[in-house]
């Protein structure tokens, strides 16, 4: 069994191996598919100088446009599926004369989905390596992770293994809609047809696994089509997806082991 990181930027050869134990048959490649935070008192700049993109602030001023939401208007700065929202009253009052970029916002949103962590790691900046480092964000600067997307990708190994988890867990199912565990019952739901997915846990919950047919993303129903995806048309291709939400993602991110200091 072979094990690596592989992502769509693995047309930049952009790979790294893993030493896990072996399966038999088949690959599985791991990555960090979505990751989102929040800052509060501190500035763009030290936001982006975190994930090594200080050197793109023109970029990203050139992208701004200004969004109404749910938390009142903000401005968003986007540079290759890379989002920053910025509270758009702090810098709308802020000192004309101050660079956009250096100030105090009291609530800056980083987004990081599966594109801009792809693009990052095209540059060389792999968050699995970069090892959760704290920012730097001055004396009263704070900083939490909301969400972070562990994604492990199984391509031709034990291609019947997902059609046989949903057997079993609608075979096996309580009346309440749980599955029963060794000591215990977790919530599943099921989404079938068009997409082939399992979820354990709940989808409102800070933890949840989601286990999918990736390979069905690329067939076109309407065009009864496969389109190209970057593992070379392999037998199968499933997804299992571990997102962690708050202090959950926080905790397992950012917590350092107490005897190595890692």
């Amino acid at each position: 069994m072979q094990i690596e990181q592989l992502s769509m930027y693995d047309l930049m050869q952009v790979q790294r191996s893993y030493n896990f134990a072996e399966l038999d048959g088949g690959h599985i490649y791991p990555k960090i598919d979505t990751l989102t935070f929040v800052f509060n008192d501190c500035t763009i700049n030290q936001v982006l100088s975190w994930i090594k993109l200080d050197d793109y602030v023109g970029e990203f001023l050139n992208s701004r446009f200004v969004q109404d939401g749910g938390l009142g208007r903000k401005f968003v700065f986007v540079f290759n599926n890379v989002r920053v929202e910025a509270h758009w009253l702090a810098l709308y009052n802020a000192d004309p004369m101050t660079p956009v970029f250096d100030i105090v916002c009291p609530d800056i949103r980083l987004y990081l989905g599966g594109e801009a962590l792809d693009y990052l790691r095209s540059l060389g900046i792999d968050f699995i390596d970069h090892r959760f480092v704290v920012p730097d964000l001055g004396k009263v600067g704070t900083f939490h992770c909301t969400r972070c997307d562990w994604a492990f990708d199984f391509v031709d190994y034990k291609p019947d293994f997902l059609d046989r988890l949903i057997d079993h867990l609608q075979n096996n199912s309580l009346p309440s809609g749980r599955v029963p565990l060794k000591n215990s019952a977790i919530k599943y739901s099921l989404k079938l047809g068009d997409q082939k997915t399992v979820y354990l846990g709940s989808t409102q919950g800070s933890k949840l696994l989601r286990c999918y047919d990736k390979k069905l993303q690329y067939y076109n129903f309407d065009l009864g089509l496969w389109s190209q995806d970057p593992y070379g048309d392999p037998e199968s291709w499933y997804r299992i997806e571990w997102q962690l939400r708050n202090m959950d993602a926080h905790s397992l991110l950012f917590s350092q082991d107490k005897e190595t200091g890692e």
